[in-house]
């Protein structure tokens, strides 16, 4: 069973839609088109975490502990539950005792 990620985010996460197709192009300048999967649409949100550096430092352990390779749980802000996985992250002192963390959830296939 995936871990959850019970982090909040700030209120400004972008979602992308990204449709899973594949498609051949021919020389007459004729594309075909075709579902990758049974699921043909994928999310991902850039989100970001603002805190002290514990509650940053928590996140990146929860991060590195997947290594860019287990999936998460995660409750994305129009509802429901994704899973998701972080390929990177960044880390960036806002100044004074606040960091900020950004990076994006991918939504994988379960």
């Amino acid at each position: 069973m995936a871990e959850t990620f019970r982090w909040r985010v700030t209120s400004d996460a972008k979602a992308t839609h990204k449709f899973n197709v594949r498609s051949v192009q021919f020389g007459d300048g004729y594309e075909q088109r075709q579902l990758k999967s049974l699921r043909p649409k994928l999310r991902s949100w850039d989100i970001k975490v603002v805190g002290q550096k514990a509650l940053i430092s928590e996140i990146k352990a929860f991060f590195d502990a997947r290594g860019g390779v287990e999936p998460f749980n995660w409750r994305p802000p129009e509802g429901g539950t994704a899973l998701v996985k972080v390929s990177e992250y960044t880390e960036t002192s806002k100044g004074g005792k606040v960091y900020e963390l950004g990076c994006t959830f991918e939504e994988v296939l379960a």
